[in-house]
């Protein structure tokens, strides 16, 4: 374990600089605690989704810029509440799909 991370330390960098590998964008972060807040509530609930999608999430919204962090999170958070709760909001048709963008600019108007 020891020789990968002295491996990893950059020959030009100061001393205790590592280099980041691709792995850990904050995109995969995103990426994970979306797929994992799907299964956080509503239909099909797994309880350690529950625990484990705040934490990627926070990381994502921590490793970004908060103007670009928040309008992101404010997206894929609508589109992930309109999968969880999908047959539990009684709106019929195509205004099922308006109500979930409608929540979301409520939350952002909320933080502004």
């Amino acid at each position: 374990m020891a020789t990968q991370i002295v491996s990893r330390v950059e020959k030009n960098a100061p001393l205790g600089i590592v280099r980041r590998s691709p792995l850990f964008r904050p995109w995969l972060w995103l990426a994970l605690g979306a797929g994992f807040a799907l299964l956080a509530n509503g239909k099909d609930t797994v309880a350690l989704a529950a625990w484990l999608a705040p934490v990627f999430l926070l990381r994502f919204s921590r490793m970004m810029k908060a103007r670009t962090a928040l309008p992101v999170l404010y997206l894929v958070l609508p589109a992930v509440f309109a999968f969880q709760f999908r047959g539990m909001v009684p709106i019929p048709g195509a205004m099922y799909y308006v109500f979930w963008p409608s929540l979301g600019c409520s939350c952002w108007r909320r933080m502004l």
